[in-house]
């Protein structure tokens, strides 16, 4: 395996250039690295990913699915090209050997790794050679959209960056073969996110017009760079033509694009993050003073700027996604920082990169220790979740918490009542099992239109047709006051709230 590896990455073999780490003091380095990313994912027994508990529920259906009468009553199975499916394949398959908590725990850390190696391949893929600022970029992945539970897309970024790194190795000597697994790279990105395959779409070209306009190649060389595109594009054609769907375009303000513009840094405390930005541009500062010189690997930086530049352009939501828009971030800082080659003295790069390295694990440490005191709430919610009746249905009424700190930790627990789908086979309000996102679709239910006009009309409309009401927070007092008399208290601990409706009693 690893000689195929070997020969699949080959490129012409390069002679260590001045300042290239020493191969033991890298790979350590980069071990510890990785290893230290995954301490947070391996300290908790749920990982409070804001939607990660509503993607395990829908996995748990698709892989029990054909044993589960229920399930086929109120879902349907799709089997289309949906450029969004990494965790439902993945998830399914390993719930043939692991329970599904145990293939969460694996498909994370599987990411993170995925994310280090992708980091390293594509680093050392435009540099030719081993580089330390791979190490900077593997803590961009404790980033917003990872924290809000977009494992899909933080998938797709890392097979983003294997596939870029393979087309680049390649680019200047196709073959059938290396045509045909590129191909099947930029088809992998493509079902993992659509973004992964925006990505690349954008890098590819990009990429082949600097070659275009620069070194002269002819047409037919950029025509065969474009070419593992194709199979995925007339995929997204089928796609559109069946489920996929622009949906509403919803345009961001400028205070979102701002915030957003933060995402590879914002963790939970908001005041320690605006100390570690100005840590970080006070490292930044004293590199480009420090720095003998700093040489840009052009074609790579121009498409880190494009995404930066779509960053600007795109809208917040579209093709029925949202914060389309931010995940252009995260491409558009690992092609900027890989792009450069940044000669310093070995003194003063050594402790500057310590010092940055310091300044992550900070960062990392205080969302682990949040994570760790979330754990213990959500541990304790669910122990409380598992005491429903077998198939019970839950309706979920979660209000939207305050922008800010306090919002961004009580988001954390907006679906963690989906692992009633998981422990007791309930049936959730608000899944994830939409037509032309997921593989899952719910089926309409009989009798079942949610109501119009204000949250009062809608809830009690709602409450008759589930069993149970589960809420948080400030929202629990109005649902608890709305729902009086027509409900029985069953917990009200911590913040949460169940409570049993009429139809249950009944």
């Amino acid at each position: 395996m690893r000689d195929f590896a070997t020969r699949f990455f080959r490129r012409q073999p390069v002679t260590p250039a001045a300042g290239t780490p020493k191969k033991f003091h890298y790979w350590l380095s980069l071990c510890l690295a990785g290893a230290l990313l995954c301490l947070p994912v391996l300290s908790v027994t749920y990982a409070p990913l804001v939607d990660y508990p509503n993607h395990l529920a829908r996995v748990y259906i698709l892989y029990h699915y054909n044993e589960t009468p229920a399930y086929q009553q109120t879902y349907d199975k799709l089997f289309e090209p949906i450029p969004n499916v990494a965790i439902d394949l993945i998830m399914v398959f390993l719930q043939r050997f692991v329970d599904i908590m145990t293939a969460s725990k694996i498909f994370l850390l599987m990411s993170m790794a995925l994310f280090v190696v992708g980091c390293h391949i594509l680093s050392k893929t435009i540099h030719g050679r081993r580089t330390w600022l791979v190490l900077p970029c593997c803590f961009f992945i404790y980033n917003s959209l990872f924290l809000y539970g977009f494992v899909n897309y933080i998938l797709g970024v890392s097979l983003f960056c294997l596939a870029l790194a393979y087309w680049l190795r390649r680019r200047e000597n196709w073959t059938w073969f290396s045509l045909l697994a590129s191909s099947v790279l930029v088809f992998c990105c493509y079902l993992a996110h659509l973004s992964a395959y925006a990505f690349l779409g954008v890098s590819f070209v990009v990429v082949e017009a600097w070659y275009f306009a620069f070194r002269r190649v002819s047409l037919r060389s950029v025509a065969l760079g474009l070419i593992p595109l194709i199979p995925s594009l007339v995929t997204f054609a089928v796609f559109m033509r069946g489920s996929g769907r622009i949906g509403t375009i919803q345009w961001n303000t400028l205070a979102g694009k701002v915030i957003n513009s933060l995402s590879l840094v914002l963790g939970y405390n908001y005041a320690l993050d605006a100390a570690l930005i100005v840590g970080i541009l006070i490292i930044a500062a004293l590199l480009i003073k420090q720095s003998e010189s700093i040489r840009v690997v052009w074609p790579i930086f121009i498409a880190g700027v494009a995404f930066a530049f779509l960053y600007l352009i795109s809208p917040r939501n579209m093709f029925t996604s949202e914060v389309v828009d931010g995940r252009f971030i995260l491409p558009a800082a690992l092609l900027l920082v890989l792009s450069l080659k940044i000669e310093a003295p070995a003194g003063a790069a050594k402790y500057l990169l310590i010092a940055y390295l310091v300044i992550a694990s900070i960062r990392l440490g205080s969302i682990w220790n949040t994570w760790m005191t979330l754990d213990r709430r959500i541990t304790a919610e669910v122990e409380r979740l598992k005491g429903l009746p077998q198939g019970s249905s839950v309706y979920v009424a979660f209000t939207q918490p305050a922008i800010g700190e306090k919002g961004k930790v009580e988001r954390a627990f907006e679906h963690i009542a989906h692992y009633a789908t998981i422990y007791r086979g309930s049936f959730v309000s608000g899944l994830y099992a939409i037509r032309g996102q997921q593989p899952l679709v719910t089926r309409p239910m009989p009798n079942y239109t949610t109501p119009g006009g204000n949250d009062t009309q809608r809830l009690l409309y709602n409450s008759g047709y589930f069993d149970y009401v589960w809420c948080y927070g400030e929202s629990s007092n109005f649902i608890k006051h709305t729902l009086s008399g027509r409900s029985i208290l069953v917990n009200d601990t911590d913040g949460f709230a169940l409570l049993m409706s009429g139809r249950a009693v009944k």
